[in-house]
């Protein structure tokens, strides 16, 4: 797959940059501060932070254990999604994430996101065979994409999730690659 494509006259995907970590930072920071956001960061991320983050994503990418998407418009960053392979005796599963900024949810750029970064993934990591992830169970919406996209819901981790004193079950996912 050639790099970037678009998704849309305004959109483009790309990998990531080193220079990425303002936008990641003005991304990411908004998707914590929304109430009951389904992921697991719970504090807003500073520039170092950040800048640490893009390190190890790019090592990372080097070392062909992951693969990251960023989705563009102009220099804002919507859209993140990555795989990476977990370690030993699990190398061949792949852990997926995917996050998209607000404004641009329900116009199909995180459906879009998604099956580009598993054909990206087939490609770019050797010996990936099932891909897993682990969703909010109170997160319908996901749930929903995730399940239309081909995943398959086989565990429930009850009461692993706690936010701000509230218990959530994970539900784990995963489909063949």
């Amino acid at each position: 797959m050639k790099l970037p494509i678009k998704f849309n006259d305004e959109v483009i995907i790309r990998e990531p940059k080193s220079s990425d970590a303002k936008a990641l930072m003005g991304y990411i920071n908004p998707i914590i501060a929304e109430p009951g956001v389904g992921i697991m960061l719970d504090k807003p991320q500073s520039l170092k932070q950040e800048n640490d983050y893009l390190k190890g994503v790019i090592k990372t990418i080097k070392s062909g254990k992951g693969v990251y998407l960023y989705a563009f418009k102009g220099d804002t960053l919507v859209g993140s999604a990555d795989i990476n392979l977990k370690d030993y005796k699990q190398s061949h599963v792949g852990e997926f994430g995917i996050t998209v900024a607000n404004d641009y949810r329900d116009i199909g750029l995180g459906s879009f996101l998604m099956k580009t970064i598993i054909n990206y993934a087939k490609e770019k990591l050797v010996g990936l065979e099932i891909i897993q992830l682990g969703v909010f169970a109170d997160n319908s919406r996901a749930r929903h994409v995730y399940q239309k996209m081909g995943f398959k819901e086989v565990a429930l981790m009850p009461r692993v999730i706690k936010n701000k004193g509230k218990y959530t079950d994970e539900v784990i996912m995963h489909k063949q690659a």
